[in-house]
């Protein structure tokens, strides 16, 4: 709280004056040291960092001591492939990333995204799926990050380039759909954390009838964890997302002040590990014969089932 102008000068006169601290400001942005977080779970941030390099020192001082992220996904790093990762590395954390090719046609120098995880947990670079989607500008990097012997939790840094005719905003809708059905069934069993900045305000068109975003996310049983505190604050805009398909597991969800310079506001949330181990099943198989069933009928049928359940399940 603030000190009223005939105390602040201390002396006899500021004596005892009981000075609270606002949760979120000071006090409570670190979740893991104000005890909101226990040691069985992650705090999982995102953050368009708008130039990675000249940010590194306060991200370097910050994300143990002032925020103790477990995890952190970067988008708009505007790093080069020349750069190696050692000068841009983060002590006591792994960087993986994925800068904007030359071959692209977007503008160099600019794009790029990351992730950082603590060294204490394993991880692996996914391959990105290929999707042959022609013309997508998504730019988006896949960590699999394993917290226990039996659980894991898939994790994208993703960043759509704002080009917002609905032409590009579908096509590169399109390709992460993709890309998500790859990643859902190689690994089913992850729990799925996407993260971005996808240029698609989400306080503009709240339904699915008018977001394309929310559209793809009730399609595929996915929520959307902060749908009201805008984190882009020149605009008052909510761009910068957190994605998962265990709402379940997610114990608090925040937007927290970034003072890099950045308009854009860390998103972040606290996700509980799942300590149940799914019980392994006898897998069942039904087969039927098609050489005589008409081709066009069965493909309708296909093409007119609502396959939502499959998804979400």
């Amino acid at each position: 709280g603030a000190v009223p102008g005939a105390l602040a000068g201390g002396g006899g006169a500021g004596r005892g004056v009981h000075r609270t601290r606002r949760r979120g400001r000071r006090g409570g942005v670190n979740w893991r040291r104000h005890g909101d977080a226990g040691s069985d779970q992650l705090i999982i941030g995102h953050l368009n960092i708008q130039s990675y390099k000249p940010k590194l020192h306060d991200l370097r001082n910050d994300i143990h001591d002032v925020y103790g992220f477990d995890v952190l996904a970067l988008c708009e790093t505007w790093l080069a492939p020349p750069v190696p990762d050692r000068l841009v590395g983060v002590s006591g954390y792994k960087l993986h990333r994925r800068d904007r090719p030359a071959s692209s046609g977007l503008p160099r120098g600019k794009g790029g995204v990351a992730v950082l995880v603590r060294d204490s947990l394993s991880c692996e670079l996914l391959p990105t799926p290929v999707t042959g989607v022609a013309g997508s500008n998504l730019e988006i990097i896949w960590v699999l990050v394993r917290t226990s012997k039996h659980q894991s939790v898939l994790v994208a840094s993703a960043y759509r380039v704002p080009q917002n005719t609905a032409r590009q905003l579908a096509t590169d809708l399109d390709d992460l759909e993709q890309q998500l059905q790859h990643m859902i069934a190689n690994f089913p069993r992850a729990t799925l954390i996407l993260s971005g900045d996808l240029n698609c305000c989400l306080l503009k068109a709240k339904t699915s009838d008018t977001n394309p975003l929310i559209r793809l996310c009730t399609t595929y049983g996915l929520h959307i964890t902060n749908q009201s505190r805008a984190t882009y604050r020149t605009a008052g805009s909510l761009l910068d997302v957190i994605i998962t398909n265990r709402p379940e597991l997610i114990r608090r969800v925040g937007v927290t002040r970034c003072h890099y310079g950045g308009p854009h506001d860390f998103t972040r949330v606290l996700l509980a590990r799942d300590s149940r181990v799914a019980p392994r099943r006898e897998s069942a198989v039904y087969r039927r014969p098609i050489s005589r069933i008409d081709s066009d009928s069965f493909n309708q049928q296909l093409a007119d089932t609502n396959w939502t359940p499959v998804y979400y399940c």
